[in-house]
């Protein structure tokens, strides 16, 4: 990059010749990236974004340094919102949102709009923490204190690389604000909100069936199971009836299909749909009780010459509940068998029942729990008389309990091989084989994950009524900005049937769940003066919850108000890290200011109403965004008021960006490729988008030739300027037309041509930045490329081959004219390829050879303020001026 007091080149132009589409792109120039963001930084251009005009009006730096304030002080603010972003990989459609709030805040910059981002990043990430203990375990043991401090130091380096690529791509953003709030005292401040969810309670600590690890002998979160192909003893037993069918004799079984034999251990009750037919077979002298579904799976996996079960009767849904079975392992256990009321066995969550006979082991088995919770809930005289407990068959470590009788002590993978020869040895096995089928597992240690009843945290409004009507009043999501109503109506749908959020989860780093529970009877402390006292004590920081004991904590008289004890212990689990993120993204919202200060932008994939991640992460804020601020009128209560939406493009992948394909191309390369329309990149895999790349990077060689063609050709001209004063240059554009104006009349026709041609090219060129203008509006940011490469490479560079024609008479206007004409171009250019525009500004433009500043630190030039003013003007219509600019090349053609 030329520095403004460099010595004068020579006046004779190296014209670029036009790159070969077919030629290999050439390596992109890292030296001149880093020159622009020195500039950027010299001159902290980033700041910039997020500043209020009044503080740019202010400013009090050197003339030179800084250019005039913006005039536009009331122009619209904008606040770009995101959902938080992961530190450890960028992916593609993580590139293109990106990119595309970049462009956006770029271009409102210079339209002289207030743009306020701050970039949201992921805390708390498991994978972190799962591979520091991971590393951990083949060492001496690790305190939990400097296990923390290892997790953040990792999350700290990978936020800080992660950063850098943005960086290098020329995002602008407020990095330091987005850092300090994932530092420890401004954590700290959500535990005023999670005071407030807990005084409305809203967070409640509910017992669930969770995922379960018997090595780790830990709960996993739903989202963190790890899916693999296992081997699992599959089978056909048969339940001898105790009670009812009598008139049969002693050999009647029901036969129930059982996916893991173990999972027999843990029956408690059969459960049974009305709509189903049950059928009594006789085979080999026994009589086998099939439902109709179970008896065509059962017929169908029979070997060629196996009997058939021969149909004895039909027997009726009634008659069967007044049946009692005993249970095949346990003789002296019961099992009653239950009918499922039809509302609940429609539920689609429990589609095990399509087989007519569910097993239910609520402890173990989530489609059985949902039927106990149902139950327990609607209809709970059957839930009563079906004795559907939950109480675990075996423990944390995975070892069967004393309710498994002579199972007892033996771990559960393992009690197969005495499960099947006690069947076997009891007659109570038809079938079983071994199949193979997607199990979750622990991400962790890779073990099989089996379901046991744990205790969470939970956030739910069931209870809140006031909560709810809130938001299903209208008013509520008509705060919402008009252009994202349709997707909105998505989200509504998902808010209003809202259920519950986990708030806790099985942590050894993150956000600790600040409450204390009574030691006696495990009810929690709700005594608001306590709770402040605790709120005050770990401000500083959440690593004082870990620190102080539960009597620095505590006030010395602090009693239980439900039995009076003063022991007391804090709560295990720690914040799920979602739920974090969601509270991390509420805080930093502005949902406590008056309605009306600025839109929210977002931007979101075109598919967004279908896209269930956005559409729940923005519902799950609403609702706790409206939880917190209940007592509020509606207009506060919601996090993005006037939120806008605007698409991204589908990358047709998710695939990681790598670290080769960045370096492969330019900056501005791997922007054109993140704007890059739906039509363009859907589904295209990673060999089409290096293609994509490529051919990307020729265009983008083909417009640095064309750029650095005018900058060989306007530096004498503005370096003359320039050699006779600061000012000089600017003195001469003002002045060169009228001039010019004066000289063609004394000089005949043919300089009167010259200037009128020059009047042709303004009218060209303001018809583009019309439609580049448009384009903008439309967010059509892959049109603003192909518009301004198709006018380069046609009008500006025809202009530029007729200068030579130019006598010295009217050269020095059309000089002036395309230093114009480039640095619109260019400024136009600068939110989509800041790195190419920021290199020629300086090369090309009277401000940025004069001025040390950036590109972005000036509004959008117009030629009514400049040249375009002094020239001959013109009324006619741009269809008739490209009809005259084609005429005018058609005849400069025929004569070369």
């Amino acid at each position: 990059m030329r520095k403004p007091n460099a010595a004068p080149k020579s006046t004779t132009r190296k014209r670029g010749k036009p790159l070969n589409p077919k030629e290999k792109p050439q390596l992109p120039d890292r030296g001149r990236e880093k020159a622009v963001l020195e500039i950027w930084e010299n001159v902290d251009v980033y700041p910039l974004a997020n500043r209020k005009p009044d503080t740019i009006a202010n400013d009090t730096a050197e003339e030179n340094a800084t250019p005039p304030p913006r005039s536009d002080h009331q122009a619209e603010p904008y606040v770009l919102r995101e959902m938080p972003t992961a530190v450890d990989a960028l992916t593609f459609s993580t590139l293109s949102a990106k990119v595309c709030q970049d462009v956006f805040l770029k271009a409102a910059l210079m339209q002289g709009h207030h743009v306020t981002y701050v970039p949201a990043w992921e805390t708390y990430p498991l994978r972190i923490e799962e591979a520091l203990i991971k590393e951990a375990r083949s060492k001496p043991p690790v305190k939990l204190s400097v296990l923390r401090k290892r997790c953040r130091a990792q999350h700290k380096q990978e936020l800080e690389v992660q950063k850098q690529k943005f960086h290098q791509l020329g995002i602008f953003g407020d990095w330091e604000t987005s850092q300090k709030m994932l530092e420890s005292r401004q954590e700290a401040k959500l535990i005023a909100l999670i005071s407030r969810l807990r005084d409305s309670n809203y967070l409640q600590d509910l017992p669930q069936l969770s995922p379960w690890c018997p090595n780790c002998a830990i709960p996993i979160n739903e989202t963190n199971l790890l899916q693999r192909q296992t081997h699992t003893m599959h089978g056909y037993v048969k339940f001898p009836f105790s009670v009812g069918l009598e008139e049969f004799g002693v050999n009647v079984f029901l036969c129930l299909e059982i996916s893991r034999l173990w999972e027999l251990t843990g029956i408690v009750a059969l459960g049974i749909t009305d709509d189903t037919t049950y059928h009594l077979t006789e085979l080999q002298g026994e009589y086998l009780l099939f439902a109709e579904p179970q008896l065509e799976r059962w017929t169908q996996q029979l070997q060629k010459g196996e009997p058939k079960p021969k149909l004895i009767k039909k027997i009726k849904t009634t008659e069967l509940t007044e049946c009692v079975l005993t249970h095949p392992l346990f003789p002296s256990k019961d099992l009653n068998i239950t009918l499922i009321p039809e509302a609940i066995a429609a539920d689609a969550s429990i589609d095990a029942l399509t087989l007519g006979v569910l097993p239910l082991n609520p402890a173990h088995d989530q489609p059985s729990y949902n039927i106990a919770q149902a139950l327990k809930s609607n209809a709970p005289a059957i839930f009563d008389e079906a004795g559907l407990n939950t109480t675990p068959i075996f423990d944390e470590t995975g070892r069967f309990t004393e309710e498994a009788a002579q199972l007892c002590g033996l771990y559960l993978f393992d009690a197969e091989k005495f499960i099947v020869p006690q069947l076997k040895k009891c007659g109570y096995l038809l079938k079983t084989e071994k199949v193979e089928r997607e199990e979750p597992h622990c991400q962790r240690c890779k073990e099989l994950a089996v379901f046991r009843p744990c205790s969470k945290w939970v956030f739910s409004t069931s209870e809140n009524h006031a909560t709810a009507q809130l938001l299903n009043a209208q008013e509520y999501w008509d705060n919402y900005g008009d252009s994202a109503q349709a997707d909105i109506r998505y989200v509504q749908d998902v808010v209003l049937n809202f259920s519950e959020l986990q708030v806790s989860a099985q942590r050894q780093w993150g956000m600790p769940l600040p409450i204390l529970l009574c030691d006696q009877c495990d009810e929690p402390l709700t005594e608001k003066n306590t709770l402040k006292a605790i709120q005050n004590s770990i401000q500083r920081g959440f690593e004082f919850w870990f620190r102080l004991s539960v009597e620095e904590l505590l006030p010395g008289d602090t009693r239980c108000l439900k039995c009076n004890s003063s022991d007391f212990r804090k709560e295990a689990t720690l914040i799920d890290s979602h739920f974090a993120n969601l509270l991390q993204t509420i805080d930093n919202s502005d949902f406590k200011r008056p309605l009306g200060g600025h839109t929210s932008v977002m931007f979101v994939p075109q598919t967004a109403a279908l896209n269930s991640k956005w559409t729940k992460w923005l519902a799950e804020v609403s609702v706790i965004s409206a939880a917190l601020s209940r007592s509020r009128p509606i207009k506060e209560s919601q996090p993005f008021k006037q939120l806008k939406l605007s698409t991204i493009p589908e990358m047709g992948t998710d695939a990681q960006v790598e670290d080769a394909f960045l370096k492969r191309y330019p900056a501005d390369v791997v922007r054109l490729i993140a704007v890059t329309p739906t039509g363009e990149t859907a589904q295209r895999n990673a060999r089409q988008l290096k293609k994509l790349g490529d051919d990307y990077f020729v265009q983008y060689q083909q417009l640095q030739t064309r750029f650095a063609d005018v900058s060989e050709l306007l530096y004498p001209f503005l370096a003359h300027g320039q050699s006779d004063g600061a000012d000089s240059v600017t003195r001469t554009l003002a002045s060169v037309s009228l001039q010019a104006l004066q000289r063609a009349k004394e000089h005949g026709a043919e300089a009167e041509r010259a200037v009128s041609m020059d009047s042709l090219v303004i009218t060209l060129t303001a018809q583009l930045l019309a439609d580049v203008q448009q384009a903008y509006s439309d967010e059509d940011f892959h049109g603003i490329w192909t518009r301004f490469t198709e006018f380069c490479e046609g009008t500006l560079q025809f202009y530029v081959d007729l200068m030579e024609t130019r006598s010295e008479t009217t050269l020095p206007v059309a000089q002036a004219v395309l230093s114009e004409i480039t640095t619109a171009i260019l400024q136009r250019l600068a939110p989509l390829t800041p790195f190419l525009a920021e290199h020629f500004y300086h090369l090309t433009s009277v401000e940025g050879l004069t001025g040390n500043h950036s590109i972005f630190q000036k509004n959008w030039h117009l030629f009514s303020a400049g040249i375009g003013q002094a020239l001959p003007t013109s009324d006619m219509d741009a269809d008739r001026a490209k009809a005259e600019w084609e005429a005018l090349k058609s005849s400069h053609d025929a004569k070369t």
